[in-house]
């Protein structure tokens, strides 16, 4: 019986095609039916598995003192030994959904939050034989629930956009926490899919959606806001190790996974007109209305420490409550605070270009530099 399907729907299919192209004899072909021993072999013989767990409020490592990541995150570090880094990844949309564009009408696509689910739907899975698409959505900040040893705030690298205060180094040491909290979730999908004789016949992807959530990070085109991490783990583990220097798009794993990824990436923002272009030794950035206020309006008034901690519409909405904003906001006065707070709530120029290579924080802004005109007329 013949059906039509709409756009996304034909859009989805393509994609799913593409990702068995581009990945060169990753999908295992069609077997006899008769060979399949158990509903995960049926499930295998028809295409490779999608798990994509993808995370809020994870920026690139280095924005958060993060350097020594590897040691408190063991199954980020397995992922990483089994499968590939993309080691300049960026979100380059809000508004994309990247599991949507994986998997085609053939794959069963689901999502979730907790292990929990996951393993209902692996169930269902293997009683239906159906190749699938599970996105896991995690977030990276803390939650009430117990977390793992706590981390030696003394020992992380403020980044040089942040007041360097104990409890500045708290709030960075709590995100890296509920990253704790991401990496022992994974552990626990990955134990399932071995147990359901499915890991070798899935690809595993972990991403982000957005930055750090910490003030000149969350919601900018900076890297902070905006380069987030990328590791894929192939079933037949092919580049296991490898590092891919190369500047992507997070959100088009086809050109990503292909390793054909572009000079360059284009991000945007729609709340606060922006758009830029980054690529590996710089990152343009066009205000198209640097008249607002790009984190959201200050304080009409006199503000207490109190109200910044719990509402976000204190000052600066768009900065979510925590102790480095605290911190910009009451240490107002101080100019060594009052750089800072410029930096991640005044009002910006029109164009802003930074050399990323020497200065990895975009803190230097080398618009009106005349030795960079054609650097700026190439990509504006």
């Amino acid at each position: 019986m013949s059906h039509t399907i709409n756009r996304r729907q034909a859009l989805a299919r393509t994609s799913a095609a593409l990702a068995g192209a581009v990945l060169g004899g990753l999908a295992p072909m069609p077997a006899n039916a008769a060979n399949a021993a158990n509903a995960a072999n049926a499930i295998n013989t028809v295409g490779t598995n999608i798990v994509l767990i993808e995370v809020d409020h994870w920026g690139w490592p280095g924005a958060a003192g993060a350097s020594k990541l590897a040691v408190h995150l063991p199954t980020m570090a397995r992922l990483q030994r089994e499968g590939l880094t993309f080691d300049n990844a960026f979100s380059t949309s809000r508004t994309q959904h990247l599991g949507a564009t994986l998997a085609g009408a053939d794959y069963a696509m689901a999502d979730g939050t907790n292990e929990a689910q996951f393993a209902a739907f692996l169930a269902q899975q293997l009683r239906v034989g159906q190749p699938f698409c599970y996105t896991v959505h995690a977030t990276a900040l803390p939650t009430a629930a117990s977390l793992p040893a706590p981390l030696d705030a003394a020992m992380l690298d403020t980044p040089p956009y942040l007041p360097d205060t104990p409890a500045v180094r708290s709030e960075l040491a709590a995100q890296l926490q509920g990253l704790q909290q991401v990496d022992a979730l994974a552990g626990r999908l990955l134990a399932q899919l071995q147990r359901s004789a499915l890991l070798a016949h899935t690809m595993v992807i972990v991403t982000a959606r957005s930055g750090w959530s910490l003030p000149r990070a969350q919601e900018t085109l900076y890297d902070a806001g905006n380069r987030v991490p990328l590791i894929v783990r192939l079933p037949s583990q092919a580049g296991a190790g490898r590092v891919v220097r190369e500047v992507v798009s997070a959100s088009d794993l086809h050109a990503t996974l292909h390793h054909s990824g572009p000079a360059c990436v284009i991000m945007e923002r729609s709340d606060y007109p922006c758009s830029a272009v980054r690529t590996a030794q710089y990152l343009y950035i066009r205000n198209r209305a640097p008249q607002q206020w790009p984190a959201g309006a200050p304080a009409s008034g006199a503000v207490t420490p109190w109200a910044l901690t719990h509402q976000a519409e204190a000052a600066f909405s768009a900065i979510m409550p925590g102790a480095a904003k605290s911190a910009l906001v009451i240490g107002r006065g101080d100019p060594a605070i009052d750089r800072l707070l410029q930096l991640a709530t005044g009002k910006r120029p029109a164009e802003e270009l930074y050399d990323v290579q020497t200065d990895p924080f975009q803190l230097n802004n080398l618009a009106a530099d005349p030795a960079l005109r054609s650097v700026m007329a190439q990509l504006g």
